[in-house]
């Protein structure tokens, strides 16, 4: 992952954004649901591929490359049935009546900060940082940083089927979170709300709880699971948030923040959260070794007599 750290740049300004979500386009088909099993549907996108592979799993997922002109004339040639591309983009190229269907959440989440252009300049240039800042759109940079803050936690790039998706109602703040398998189409999600003064907390705690979510998944994980990461998420997690400190660690956190006004208890909601993050991994055990699924108590919290160098920072 690109760590944006390093380099002394800044965000002065976030536009404000155009439609976030995916296009479904084809010349023959209304909408994803319309799709004949095995149709062919291009995108080279592990999100797309691991939701699509979630709602059509008898789908043929095919690459698509090039420009957007050169992935609808593919289209058009037939090589496909169908392709996912961005709404944002094909409407600022002036091509949105290509678009059949927009994808929107909750059913479908588009990537990080999808539809929005951001302006960079070197951090701490008062000038230009001032010149800039009357083209920042601050709703869409609030849920913009939300997003990107579950993103970054979680090490997200091109390489990792993420997605995410906020929205700002006056003070609250909710994101949407999501982590699947382009391999199996399993798809892990979290959905929290906040308050808009605090869209880093509330990226850190969506991209908490799906970690806590995914390595539950891995240690369900069995020799035959053809992702040892992300299979067999569905049992698991109904395992997981009965569990009574993963139950509580949550259950806390939106009791802390109900009508969005974040109170001193986000504090101990947080803590337990990563509790129960230095909980799970213990019992993940590698694909060739399957686990014995009947003596996996998972502690409330952790031991205190445990040395503090084995628990998690």
């Amino acid at each position: 992952m690109f760590d944006e750290s390093r380099w002394p740049f800044e965000l002065a300004a976030i536009l404000e954004r155009a439609d976030p979500f995916d296009a479904f386009v084809s010349e023959r088909y209304t909408d994803i649901d319309a799709l004949p099993a095995g149709a062919k549907v291009g995108t080279s996108s592990l999100r797309r591929q691991s939701q699509l592979r979630a709602r059509r799993p008898d789908l043929q997922l095919v690459d698509l490359r090039g420009n957007v002109n050169t992935r609808l004339a593919k289209l058009a040639a037939g090589e496909y049935d169908a392709i996912i591309l961005a709404c944002a983009g094909l409407e600022r190229l002036g091509l949105s009546s290509h678009i059949r269907h927009r994808l929107e959440a909750p059913g479908w989440l588009p990537a990080v900060a999808q539809g929005a252009i951001a302006i960079e300049c070197r951090e701490g240039d008062a000038q230009t940082s001032a010149l800039l800042s009357v083209l920042d759109h601050a709703t869409t940079r609030t849920c913009v940083e939300a997003e990107r803050a579950m993103n970054r936690r979680l090490h997200g790039s091109c390489t990792v089927p993420i997605a995410a998706y906020a929205t700002l109602d006056g003070k609250i703040l909710s994101l949407e979170g999501l982590v699947g398998s382009a391999e199996t189409g399993v798809c892990i999600r979290a959905s929290e709300v906040g308050r808009a003064s605090d869209p880093e907390g509330l990226g850190r705690l969506v991209a908490a709880e799906l970690m806590v979510k995914a390595r539950a998944s891995c240690w369900a994980s069995t020799a035959e699971s053809a992702h040892p990461v992300l299979s067999g998420c569905g049992t698991t997690r109904s395992r997981l948030e009965s569990n009574s400190g993963v139950r509580h660690a949550l259950a806390q956190w939106r009791k802390s923040d109900q009508g969005g006004c974040m109170k001193a208890s986000k504090r101990k909601a947080v803590a337990g959260l990563l509790a129960a993050l230095w909980v799970a991994p213990l019992f993940a055990q590698s694909s060739a070794a399957p686990l014995d699924r009947t003596v996996l108590p998972i502690p409330s919290r952790p031991d205190p007599s445990t040395p503090k160098s084995m628990r998690a920072t």
